[in-house]
């Protein structure tokens, strides 16, 4: 008799076979204009493997039916979105994918449809070549399609690291097209998800593969890998909260994910995670996200940083009294405009790497003008 993580799997792919916008690969070739063809609507009870393998291979069918391969956008997400928001272990990334004959969990295969959409989309491409060739109307029937798989994976199995990633993917998608309320909201389901799992965690000075038990000095690469992705994911969880609050249409909303305090370690780069040097603890220099001036970090910990200014001036609006408030205001002023200082010149010539945190600190800027002129 099947157990109780076989029949989840199995609900989840018959709510996946009843969406009508969700597709799967014929086993004709690729017609753009056959596209996004309905699902069967009959499955089979089958051992849990062979049914995670299926929906595992309904994913790959959707991608197939995009015009792409795996391989495709996978290259493409890694050498674009993963530059600047480097939540997802490459090395892990494949590793997943070409697990000795096994099967990649339910959680990494709604993160490979995640990455598809994510990748596809052209305000989050930046510069990467080629584009991908899908146009508005079937980007909008993927998305539909990940949403509800996401759901559903989401209600029927524990969550993970993969499924969080997922979520955020999709979260970050929503805003790009214009739906901030509807990021909002994703990203709050995503903080949950990483309370549930305690990747919260991660902000401690410590290094952050120490952040758990699981990993002590004698773990593994992958193990370190693991942790490092989950503390990436954490940040990007804290980075686009904030961002995403900035938009929303009801302002007296409750941010989920909690910044770490100033001496909080700054995330890594996606270029040392990936190093067999993480074997090191000592290798890795610590340097704390109120440390603005530092001169060693990229993209992603500038953002962290951009992040931490913001939620900065955010608390000045729940400050009580006016006098607190100017003072707390004057304090980051000039913190504010050094930093963006900074950000432009670390920024020239490095193309796009940099923009989130030189946009978060724009908005940091225009929110404590604001605050200023409703005290003034």
């Amino acid at each position: 008799m099947p157990d109780m993580k076989h029949l989840t799997i199995l609900k989840v792919l018959d709510g996946l076979r009843a969406n009508p916008l969700v597709q799967q690969q014929n086993s004709r070739p690729y017609d753009r204009t056959a596209s996004f063809q309905a699902l069967p609507s009959n499955i089979t009870a089958e051992p849990l493997a062979s049914s995670e393998a299926n929906l595992y291979l309904q994913i790959h069918g959707l991608i197939r039916q995009t015009g792409q391969f795996v391989d495709d956008v996978s290259v493409r997400y890694f050498q674009g979105i993963h530059c600047y928001l480097p939540i997802i272990s490459r090395a892990r990334f494949h590793n997943s994918l070409i697990t000795l004959g096994g099967t990649p969990p339910a959680g990494f295969s709604v993160l490979l449809l995640a990455i598809c959409l994510a990748s596809s989309s052209p305000e989050l491409e930046r510069r990467v070549k080629p584009r991908a060739d899908i146009n508005r109307q079937d980007r909008r029937s993927l998305y539909l399609a990940a949403r509800s798989l996401f759901a559903q994976v989401q209600a029927s199995l524990q969550p993970s690291v993969h499924l969080i990633q997922a979520g955020l993917l999709l979260a970050i998608y929503e805003y790009v097209t214009g739906h901030p309320d509807e990021a909002f909201a994703s990203i709050a389901a995503c903080a949950r998800m990483a309370y549930a799992t305690r990747i919260h965690l991660c902000s401690s000075p410590s290094p952050p593969w120490l952040w758990t038990s699981m990993v002590s000095a004698d773990a593994d690469t992958d193990l370190k890998l693991q942790a490092h992705e989950a503390a990436t994911t954490w940040w990007g969880i804290i980075i686009y909260e904030r961002t995403f609050f900035c938009d929303v249409t009801t302002a007296e909303q409750p941010l989920l994910s909690v910044i770490p305090n100033g001496d909080a370690r700054l995330p890594t780069e996606p270029s040392n995670s990936e190093q067999s040097s993480l074997s090191d603890p000592e290798s890795v220099p610590y340097v704390p996200v109120s440390c603005l001036s530092t001169t060693n970090a990229g993209g992603f910990a500038r953002a962290a940083q951009a992040a931490w200014l913001l939620d900065q001036v955010l608390k000045g609006f729940e400050l009580g009294s006016v006098d607190l408030k100017f003072f707390h205001l004057q304090g980051l002023d000039a913190a504010l405009q050094s930093f963006l200082r900074t950000l432009m010149e670390q920024c020239n010539g490095k193309g796009p790497i940099y923009c989130e945190a030189i946009a978060i600190t724009i908005r940091s800027v225009y929110r404590k003008k604001l605050l200023q002129l409703i005290l003034a």
